[in-house]
């Protein structure tokens, strides 16, 4: 390596490790937990957090929950965009997967916020190096009012073919089905950039944590449809089913063919993420699968010397957060206890 990519490389892992001392600690989330409404919420994150940087100008009224985690949004994405620019302005190619899931998040957004103006105000938010170097026909995607505006207005772009099965009327149109889809094409594009940009070792490190990413959303989705769906065909079912992969064909076969959570549950032990997911509690799946994904963030960013691996892992981490926080203010505005709202978080130690 020369000096140049070395400085480049140490001082990648130096903003990612200095971004991840300003990720909330258990005892953030405790006093966060606490708060009886959404300004103390919000005044506990403007002054006592590095949350400063987007709630600082805000005044002092009432806040919308849509508004509120947009903005909670709106850091997560400075913090990715300032990575993303810095990482590509050192030659990196890592900013092509941070702007891979960017367009995931806009069309999520976009899906769910259909004929609503919620989608245009998460848009507003977006910071400027993902509205600069953003492919997708946003314009279009904002003007969207249904389905088939949606459909229309993704035509010409790789992700028009992902929604030809709900056109069809193969799939009915929803993000719950949608997210699947989006995750395997991103995860697929992610794979083709990691192999062709980076060399075997790092490559390696890379591609284990889009695999168990990948592999940890085709759990949640299995799990939900045999807990609530067990009658649906193992073939209706396949599209949960990631070709992003760290298991066997035949351990996802027979994962698509269980016939309820607790078959299912048995063959994911005998899996190289049995000793990972903690299936002796009754927490939620989607529980277990982050908080075995936030192990292995928290690990890689302390230990793994690939800058590009700190950064991937140091994402996994904010956007736990970020569901954490979201969690928190819903549960703030639903009256619940603190000990109701801290039992739903994903913490490392919970």
């Amino acid at each position: 390596m020369s000096k140049i990519a070395a400085y480049s490389a140490n001082a990648l892992l130096a903003k990612a490790r200095a971004m991840y001392g300003d990720i909330l600690t258990s005892e953030d989330y405790a006093e966060l937990a606490n708060c009886r409404s959404t300004q103390e919420f919000l005044n506990y994150l403007k002054n006592r957090t590095a949350y400063e940087m987007v709630l600082k100008d805000l005044p002092n009224v009432q806040m919308s929950r849509a508004r509120l985690e947009a903005m909670l949004m709106k850091y997560r994405q400075m913090r990715i965009a300032s990575l993303a620019a810095n990482e590509k302005a050192l030659g990196g190619h890592l900013y092509k997967i941070m702007l891979l899931q960017y367009d995931m998040n806009v069309l999520l957004q976009c899906a769910e916020n259909l004929g609503t103006s919620n989608f245009g105000e998460y848009l507003g938010f977006a910071p400027d190096f993902f509205k600069n170097n953003c492919q997708l026909p946003v314009a279009k995607l904002e003007a969207a009012k249904n389905f088939d505006d949606l459909y229309a207005a993704l035509a010409d772009t790789p992700y028009g073919r992902l929604l030809d099965a709900f056109k069809t009327g193969k799939l009915k149109f929803g993000v719950r089905v949608l997210l699947p889809l989006l995750h395997d094409y991103v995860a697929g594009q992610t794979e083709q950039i990691i192999k062709k940009d980076y060399p075997e070792k790092e490559q390696e490190a890379l591609l284990d944590i889009i695999r168990m990413r990948s592999d940890m959303t085709t759990i949640e989705g299995l799990y939900r449809l045999k807990k609530y769906f067990p009658q649906v065909h193992p073939k209706e079912s396949a599209f949960l089913i990631s070709h992003v992969t760290a298991l066997s064909e035949k351990e996802l076969d027979a994962l698509l063919a269980a016939e309820n959570t607790e078959e299912l549950t048995a063959l994911l032990q005998k899996t190289r993420y049995g000793k990972l997911l903690d299936f002796s509690s009754e927490e939620i799946i989607e529980k277990k699968t982050r908080r075995a994904l936030l192990r292995q963030d928290e690990k890689n960013l302390r230990f793994s010397t690939y800058p590009q691996v700190t950064l991937l892992s140091y994402i996994g981490i904010l956007n736990v957060e970020n569901t954490n926080l979201t969690h928190i203010s819903e549960g703030i505005g639903y009256k619940e206890t603190p000990e109701e709202i801290l039992k739903y978080l994903i913490v490392q130690d919970n």
